[in-house]
């Protein structure tokens, strides 16, 4: 009978810690699922800054100026990748290459709309995604060159944002449909 080696190495960590195999396995487990949520974190936190729009997103904080306390204008686009196929939705054009390599693991791109909002300092653009999360981006502030963004989805993520004016960045990972959502949040 051949052993698996994940058994192997469980029965390997039990001996030497003294902890019954079982146990091992149930820790096993538990770091799978850890590792699992930290790589949907991670990939939720996917804040993509590749230059499809001029001003990348996360630079450098510039200094201040005339729009840093003028409204902003967001654009939030909803985007459901599925690993299987090889079909990018013609209204995603401009953005193919970009998603592409930002999310290799996914074949099939389709665009499922764009709310646009204009938002005031300290004010919050309320956004509702295709499944139904909410999502609520805050405007914290600017400075020359980069927004300070509050960004909220449901009650499964937060965390805040700096991006380039004219940048688009990514927030993905949300299960979707056989796939995730994938969020473009563009910043005017």
């Amino acid at each position: 009978m051949t052993r698996h080696p994940a058994s192997f190495a469980s029965a390997w960590v039990a001996q030497w810690t003294g902890t019954s195999s079982a146990a091992v396995m149930t820790m096993n487990k538990a770091t799978q699922i850890s590792t699992s949520l930290r790589t949907l974190m991670a990939m939720m936190a996917v804040m993509v800054a590749f230059a499809t729009l001029p001003g990348a997103a996360l630079a450098q904080d510039g200094g201040g100026g005339d729009q840093a306390n003028q409204p902003i204008e967001l654009s939030v686009r909803s985007i459901h990748a599925v690993p299987d196929g090889k079909s990018i939705d013609p209204k995603l054009a401009d953005m193919e290459g970009t998603l592409t390599k930002a999310f290799e693991g996914y074949g099939d791109f389709k665009d499922l709309g764009t709310i646009e909002a204009k938002v005031d300092v300290s004010g919050t653009g309320d956004f509702k995604l295709p499944d139904g999360t909410a999502l609520k981006i805050t405007y914290k502030g600017a400075t020359k060159d980069l927004i300070r963004l509050g960004l909220a989805v449901g009650d499964k993520f937060k965390s805040d944002v700096r991006a380039g004016r004219g940048g688009t960045f990514f927030q993905a990972g949300l299960p979707y449909e056989g796939g995730i959502l994938i969020i473009a949040i563009t910043v005017r």
